[in-house]
């Protein structure tokens, strides 16, 4: 089943080791731990459900980023967070959880929103000077976390960056020796 999976769709493995699968038709579904055919739907779409991307915070709740707002899950229930009250555009592209600092949610411009305190607030970021990164948006197709704190991007259409405190370095320079 899980093989068969058509239409555009996020999924992601979470620390209990279930999948979650985010679909643009069905919703958000669930598979338990052992299973790979029991698709449990855990929230049905309504319009503009256009699942992007999904994880799961430090406290082991799930969240869900789509065309029309975030969701959190947790064992008490879910609640919706409405995408234009959290960032002022009508779409989100990652949710982020580094292992050390809040969940981070990126909706292709240069301001990070932080989950800290049951609130977002905003986390600007900076360009080093005379980097080539794009003045107006910041979308994140792929993303890592080192060990020494540092946070690296895939940035669509430009090349990978790491961001380091609200500084964004592009690495295109240092890394065209590899090819």
């Amino acid at each position: 089943e899980l093989g068969n999976l058509k239409n555009n769709y996020a999924y992601y493995r979470d620390s209990k080791k279930r999948f979650w699968i985010a679909n643009e038709h069905k919703g958000i579904q669930l598979i338990e731990t052992g299973d790979t055919s029991h698709f449990k739907t855990i929230y049905k779409p309504k319009e503009n459900f256009l699942p992007q991307s999904i994880s799961e915070d430090k406290e082991g709740n799930i969240w869900v980023a789509t065309g029309s707002g975030l969701l959190r899950f947790s064992e008490m229930g879910f609640k919706i967070f409405e995408v234009p009250a959290l960032t002022k555009k009508n779409i989100l592209f990652n949710i982020l959880q580094p292992p050390s600092g809040p969940l981070l949610i990126n909706n292709g411009s240069l301001t990070l929103q932080a989950f800290e305190n049951n609130s977002f607030t905003n986390r600007n970021l900076h360009r080093k000077s005379k980097a080539l990164l794009p003045n107006n948006e910041l979308i994140i197709d792929n993303y890592a976390f080192d060990n020494k704190g540092r946070y690296w991007y895939n940035l669509r259409g430009f090349s990978l960056v790491m961001k380091y405190g609200n500084i964004v370095y592009e690495q295109t320079n240092q890394l065209s020796l590899l090819g």
